[in-house]
């Protein structure tokens, strides 16, 4: 996922640090984090400590998508990277309206 971000020219940064935890992968221009959650996230406690770490960048100001491992296999990577990317586009588009 990582590599098809920086291929389509989005500055996407790995495993980066927000002060709380490491993120996946961050597209700060975008005030996005990306998640990729395996079943160990599906536990009851991991699940309240995503959602506590979800709180904590949405108060940053930041959205946190997260992504099931299943979606970036080999037969769907492709298809979950063009919904990221339209979902950032979208994004940079409401983050330039919010500048007017």
């Amino acid at each position: 996922m990582y590599e098809i971000l920086l291929k389509n020219n989005f500055d996407a940064k790995l495993e980066l640090w927000d002060g709380h935890k490491h993120i996946n992968i961050a597209i700060p221009e975008y005030k996005v984090n990306i998640e990729v959650d395996g079943k160990y996230h599906e536990r009851k406690n991991q699940a309240l400590i995503d959602l506590k770490r979800t709180y904590h960048s949405f108060k940053k100001g930041y959205v946190t998508l997260r992504i099931p491992n299943q979606l970036v296999q080999k037969d769907t990577i492709f298809e979950t990277a063009s919904y990221i990317m339209k979902f950032l586009k979208e994004s940079e588009t409401k983050l330039n309206e919010g500048l007017k």
